[in-house]
């Protein structure tokens, strides 16, 4: 790679990124239909996308209780509940 570290694109902080997947499988889960039939069958459903945001959510909160009991100050993302 041949790209000068000061013409890099900067890196989003965690709780950032883990803010923005987690709000676009939101979006895509209003989006989606609850259930799939016929030709449709096994596409993505809105119950897919809930069930797959919520070890996102579940991962992160580890990561951050990993990094308290380690004396690591983090913030936590302006997230609310419910997740789903």
């Amino acid at each position: 790679m041949n790209t000068p570290y000061d013409k890099m694109a900067a890196r989003s902080p965690y709780d950032e990124c883990v803010d923005w997947v987690s709000e676009q499988f939101r979006i895509v889960s209003e989006k989606l239909p609850t259930e799939r039939m016929g030709s449709s069958y096994g596409l993505a459903t809105s119950v897919a996308a809930k069930a797959l945001r919520g070890p996102i959510v579940a991962f992160m909160l580890l990561l951050l209780y990993s990094m308290e009991t380690r004396n690591i100050t983090v913030t936590l993302p302006t997230m609310t509940a419910p997740f789903y």
